[in-house]
């Protein structure tokens, strides 16, 4: 790696938020630089997918799936079935534990409470354990076109497995058998008990905003603009047609029995997305426990020799990879993350803190810090208050 640190290639956020009438005006400005893709060019093949994790701190597992399926696409490489079943085995057990830091760390906080590290230390080390057992080696997401494992699953790890799945249903759900369609929370369970806080703070409205969810683009297309002379642009601000859209867990889970019945009580706040988060984290949940049966619903085939592409729903959204190979060596790699939709400066969040009420500076960077997490940047951010701009006569 270069001098810089991970940081300094991800970038990083600065949201400004400045009274306005009764509500606020919010400014995003984004400092997400093309370093990471630029490193990767010029690289051979097998360097970029040992360096794919490196670079990236947030959704590392993602990152290296999303990369190496893109360059197979480039390569016309087919992984086999139980790699790719892995493979989404890493992506969804990240996603798990990124859902439970905010379950159990990030959102008590926010709601006045205290974190309860002591209860995500053990499941995150379980996750993080279980992540080493399922690609010990990282060939899984180093080798294009890997037929098979070097190791068998052993029943230990399915063992490891199960006694994490216990421990998150009892501890978010207080059961043991929940299951994904028409889902409704046990009243009893800490899941119920953090809605109904949001709930009780007033919160359970806020950033009632809606846009419209991230579809499946069409691939040919998206590959004409990252080969073009306007990638760069629609890397760090992307559009459709001229038009934002939001990816993410609210997005996919709009239509779900969780959030559909806050959004039909509250509209499409905070309750609405925390409880989109609670449906994603049962079906990551699923989406292991089933065996996947079948690869990665997203597997797109490149549009000719040497070109790559690769979409994968990742813990905040659509991730996209684009790559170009000369002789086994890269000389175009663009990566497209879910923050860039998110906090496009005329995106969901944008959206969501014009409408933030005035009541207090305290309690507003509360409420702005929470829907921000909600928006879940792969960064860090900077909130700053900003005062009322003075009238001239």
């Amino acid at each position: 790696m270069s001098a810089k640190s991970s940081a300094d290639i991800a970038g990083s956020i600065t949201i400004s938020l400045r009274p306005d009438d009764d509500l606020h005006q919010a400014r995003i400005h984004t400092e997400r630089p093309m370093l990471a893709s630029r490193l990767f060019e010029g690289k051979s093949v097998t360097r970029v997918l040992h360096l794919a994790p490196l670079l990236f701190s947030v959704c590392g597992q993602a990152q290296s799936v999303a990369a190496v399926r893109a360059i197979e696409n480039a390569m016309r490489r087919q992984a086999g079935p139980e790699v790719e079943r892995r493979r989404d085995y890493l992506v969804a057990l990240e996603g798990i534990r990124e859902h439970l830091w905010r379950f159990y760390i990030d959102w008590p906080k926010l709601l006045g409470q205290r974190g309860n590290a002591s209860q995500f230390a053990p499941i995150n080390q379980a996750c993080l354990s279980l992540t080493h057992a399922l690609n010990p080696d990282k060939v899984i997401t180093t080798v294009p076109g890997l037929r098979h494992p070097n190791q068998p699953i052993s029943e230990d790890v399915s063992a490891q497995w199960f006694a994490l799945k216990r421990a998150i249903l009892s501890g978010v759900f207080s059961s043991e058998n929940i299951t994904v369609n028409d889902t409704k929370l046990p009243t009893s369970s800490e899941a119920a008990a953090l809605l109904c806080q949001v709930a009780k703070q007033g919160w359970a409205s806020l950033g009632n905003v809606e846009l419209p969810p991230l579809f499946d683009m069409p691939e040919e297309t998206l590959v004409r603009i990252l080969r073009s002379h306007v990638s760069e642009r629609f890397v760090c601000r992307p559009t459709w047609q001229g038009r934002c859209y939001e990816t993410g867990p609210f997005a996919r889970q709009l239509n779900s029995a969780l959030p559909r019945a806050w959004v039909s009580q509250y509209g499409p706040g905070a309750a609405a997305r925390i409880a989109a988060r609670f449906t994603e984290l049962l079906q990551m949940i699923n989406t292991i426990d089933s065996g996947l049966k079948g690869a990665s619903l997203l597997r797109p085939r490149a549009a000719k020799p040497a070109l790559g592409l690769s979409q994968i729903e990742a813990a905040r959204g659509r991730l996209i990879h684009y790559v170009e190979l000369e002789d086994a060596r890269v000389v175009r790699y663009r990566i497209v993350a879910p923050t860039e939709w998110n906090f496009h400066p005329d995106g969901i969040l944008a959206r969501i803190l014009n409408h933030l009420p005035q009541q207090g500076e305290p309690r507003v960077r509360r409420a702005a810090e929470l829907l921000i997490k909600l928006a879940d940047p792969c960064v860090g951010h900077q909130l700053h208050l900003l005062t009322r701009e003075p009238c001239h006569a």
